[in-house]
């Protein structure tokens, strides 16, 4: 069998017009030994209802409807990555039109978005009631109820399609086939939501299509990431497919957008791609770009070579309980991303030239919004630091309109000041330019660290992380960059920031004594 869509010898059901000039092959692809008749039979079906499929897309077809020699699929799970808007989508179309019409399926289809959905849902209701052998077969006339789909036919097999939720499927006891389209924002309880409703069915198969993901826009692409490193395993009973341009070519180079899409010609086209890549003028938009239409995606590291940044040897190298401090301070706030813990920090040079950090108010669960409002001006008032720096993606960021109304205003650090903060904060650790005051909440914060990958640099994962919570960390992290951006010489001493006794804890363990607010009520 021929894979370029140049030959001649395609079967009458496949599409293959000389405009095609993409790459059919996948980049990369692992897949097993099976029966693939039923793919021949569906891209049959898709041609005869006005589906034809491209070469590139039946091949795939028919590794999707590989079976066994006992008649079970040979992959149950399939996982199809590849450019925006390349016709993924269509071999799903395919598969679950063969499923409702041959294979007596139920099937439920998810997207991230309604309007993805709502798309599928109108091209399979198009397909059916342009034929009426199909549209005789429905049960009812197909049907959006909210933000979801139905169609049903007669024998009882079913199409749901919908937004993605982790009730999604809860209730339903019998699914034959799953789709997770936009799998790179796919989150565990999500698929727990629908694959476990397909343990009652003899021959489930569940199928992830993506475009592949860039990690610090999509942070939910972990399950995507975890099943293609599967297929580059290759993992049994997964049918994994990557079409994408090989890594060292040009990517503003023809024959890179031609060997990144397999139906360039036809759905991708020269012309778009060059204004488009003119367009992404930053590297944020470049990463995008390369993901999108490259194929080329930014993913998160294997979690079992994920380590610590900062080594527990090397930060308690840096321990000074009573630095000789000098110069204005800066503050910063953060929240841990579910919102059950604030950290205050706060940065100050000392007289031998190097930051010092420490952490004060460390809490979880316990204070409100307002609390933590009034924690700040009271730090502020008995203080008055240089700066008050908030990361606005950070879940502090709630607090911006509490302040401005207490006439504060917080600078508000975007993602290009926070790579730049986080990478300046690991090469003062690297070079012993910071001391500390060996507090246990910012100790395990510092343990706990892993990078995030940015298109400008890294971030410590507030999502990954080894443990504990970085939420302290960040908070520093901010704090002592601010200082340098705001205060970068040592000025004339003025005061010094009180010290925390680290043996004072609460039973939590947590630090109990505010070393920013001498005035304020402990906690």
């Amino acid at each position: 069998m021929t894979t370029t869509s140049q030959e001649s010898d395609w079967p009458t059901w496949v599409n293959a017009p000389p405009r095609l000039t993409g790459r059919q092959e996948p980049a990369d692809e692992s897949s097993f030994d099976g029966d693939e008749n039923d793919g021949d039979r569906a891209a049959r079906l898709g041609a005869v209802v006005g589906v034809k499929p491209f070469p590139w897309q039946w091949i795939a077809l028919r590794k999707t409807l590989s079976r066994r020699p006992d008649e079970l699929w040979t992959h149950p799970d399939v996982v199809l990555l590849g450019t925006r808007q390349g016709g993924r989508t269509q071999i799903a179309l395919l598969r679950m039109i063969f499923g409702l019409f041959v294979l007596n399926e139920r099937t439920i289809y998810s997207s991230q978005r309604w309007i993805t959905a709502e798309s599928t849902y109108r091209r399979l209701k198009a397909v059916i009631e342009s034929r009426p052998s199909l549209a005789r077969r429905l049960a009812r006339d197909p049907a959006v109820l909210s933000s979801r789909a139905v169609i049903e036919l007669r024998s009882g097999a079913t199409v749901s399609l919908g937004v993605r939720s982790p009730d999604l499927g809860r209730g339903l006891d019998h699914i034959d086939l799953v789709v997770f389209d936009e799998a790179y924002n796919l989150t565990e309880p999500e698929v727990a939501a629908l694959t476990g409703a397909q343990l009652a069915s003899p021959n489930a198969q569940t199928i992830y299509t993506s475009t592949p993901p860039v990690w610090e826009v999509h942070p939910n692409c972990q399950v995507l990431n975890d099943l293609r490193r599967l297929g580059q395993e290759r993992q049994p009973d997964l049918y994994f497919a990557e079409w994408g341009a090989p890594r060292d070519m040009d990517r503003g180079h023809p024959e890179t957008w031609r060997l990144a899409s397999p139906s360039f010609g036809v759905i991708q086209k020269e012309r778009d791609l060059r204004r488009m890549l003119a367009k992404a003028t930053t590297p944020a938009a470049r990463a995008l770009f390369d993901a999108d239409m490259l194929g080329w995606g930014s993913w998160p590291p294997d979690e079992s070579a994920i380590g610590s940044v900062i080594s527990p040897e090397v930060w308690a190298t840096m321990v000074d309980p009573y630095p000789e401090l000098i110069g204005p301070c800066a503050v910063a706030v953060d929240r841990s991303p579910d919102r059950k813990t604030w950290a205050i920090a706060a940065a100050q040079h000392t007289a031998d030239g190097r930051v010092h950090i420490e952490v004060g108010p460390y809490v979880t669960d316990s204070w409100s919004n307002n609390d933590v409002v009034e924690k700040v001006l009271d730090i502020i008032c008995e203080w008055d630091p240089i700066t008050l720096v908030i990361d606005q993606r950070s879940a502090a960021a709630v607090l911006k309109p509490l302040l401005e109304a207490a006439e504060i205003e917080p600078h508000m650090g975007n993602a290009t000041e926070l790579a730049i903060a986080c990478g300046g904060f690991l090469d003062d650790v690297d070079q012993g330019k910071l001391s500390h005051s060996d507090q246990a909440a910012l100790n395990d914060s510092v343990v706990a660290a892993v990078k995030r990958d940015l298109p400008s640099g890294f971030a410590w994962d507030r999502d990954k992380r080894i443990g504990g919570s970085v939420t302290p960390l960040m908070a520093a992290t901010l704090a002592r960059h601010a200082l340098l951006v705001h205060a970068p010489t040592v000025r004339p001493k003025v005061t010094l920031l009180p010290m925390m006794d680290t043996s004072n804890r609460d039973d939590d363990g947590q630090q109990v004594r505010d070393f920013l607010s001498r005035s304020a009520t402990p906690f």
